[in-house]
């Protein structure tokens, strides 16, 4: 009996004994576990990323990390720490000079990663600092809710290749979705026509003898400290058509409605207005078209438009319908 109850102790521990030899063997694999998430950072004069964010390194290290600096300008918020950490690099101003570069060195358990910090006299914000970006994402969630309700999902008449894509009208059914749009500082160029629409998910504009565009929201040069920039607009646009193929007759231009700047035309001359941008689409064809147009001396009460070139032209083809997706601005050097 004796024997008996021996045996069966050991059967109870046996499981722990194991556990514990898994454990210890985790232990002993999770001790190589250390990795650095970049190699290279870049810097503009205040110490940030060029997009006037911080910079920071993501370190994984389980057996814990120290991090050294070999320049007296460049230090770190977390120079030890243990585990998953975002660490902030920490950069003196650098007003001028033609640039300066140090090495941060990550080191864990006899193994060390080298991360290249570069750092230029670029005043904030850099060129290519991104005033504006829309991909329209945030209209998801309305072609959701609506797709729920709805037995026609809304449409992607770009992707589909179709002009007969269910592209609902949003003054008729998504109110609040206009609210939306106007608190983010959209505003439409003919509200009264009611001819604005959802597609998946982008803009529709206009219908047969009613036009529309849109006037895009103000840059907030305060969170710059600038009075005036000079910038790059872009975006994606592409003409409707009919059922039977063929692509509307319109062209898409941008517009300075309000405030100061210009647009820098291909010749170099200024205006109010851009050039007209037509479409290469063929019959039935739809693909989007990228549009870049240069604007100099815009301020925080500059305002423009994209439209159809011959919105408001006597004469003009009854239909202008197009689609909109993707509007960056960007800041670009003096113009």
């Amino acid at each position: 009996m004796k024997l008996k109850l021996k045996f069966l102790a050991y059967l109870a521990l046996t499981p722990a004994i194991f556990a514990m030899a898994s454990c210890a063997g985790l232990e002993e694999q999770s001790a190589s576990r250390f990795s650095v998430d970049k190699i290279n950072v870049d810097l503009i004069s205040s110490g940030q990323l060029s997009s006037g964010e911080p910079a920071t390194i993501s370190v994984v290290a389980n057996k814990g990390y120290e991090i050294v600096s070999d320049s007296d300008w460049l230090s770190v918020d977390k120079p030890q720490g243990k585990g998953r950490v975002v660490v902030s690099v920490l950069a003196e101003k650098y007003s001028s000079g033609p640039g300066r570069s140090g090495v941060l060195t990550i080191s864990s358990e006899g193994r060390e990663n080298k991360v290249t910090v570069k750092q230029t006299a670029t005043p904030f914000p850099a060129f290519g600092y991104v005033y504006f970006a829309d991909d329209f994402s945030w209209l998801k969630p309305y072609i959701s809710a609506y797709n729920e309700k709805n037995a026609n999902p809304i449409g992607d008449s770009v992707k589909d290749q179709s002009s007969g894509a269910n592209a609902p009208n949003i003054h008729s059914v998504m109110p609040e979705l206009i609210e939306d749009l106007n608190a983010r500082g959209y505003v439409e160029l003919n509200p009264g026509a009611s001819v604005l629409y959802l597609q998946d998910a982008y803009f529709k504009f206009g219908k047969t003898s009613n036009h529309n565009g849109l006037i895009l929201p103000a840059l907030n040069l305060k969170a710059t400290s600038e009075e005036a920039t000079d910038v790059e607009l872009s975006f994606d646009w592409c003409a409707h058509g009919t059922g039977a193929g063929n692509i509307d007759k319109v062209a898409i231009m941008v517009d300075v409605v309000s405030g100061p700047g210009e647009v820098i035309l291909p010749n170099g001359e200024k205006s109010k207005q851009s050039i007209a941008f037509d479409t290469t689409q063929k019959k039935g064809e739809y693909k989007w078209m990228k549009v870049t147009v240069n604007l100099t001396g815009v301020t925080s009460d500059t305002r423009f438009s994209i439209r159809p070139a011959k919105m408001y032209a006597e004469g003009a083809p009854d239909q202008q319908r197009w689609h909109l997706d993707n509007i960056n601005i960007v800041k670009v050097p003096a113009l």
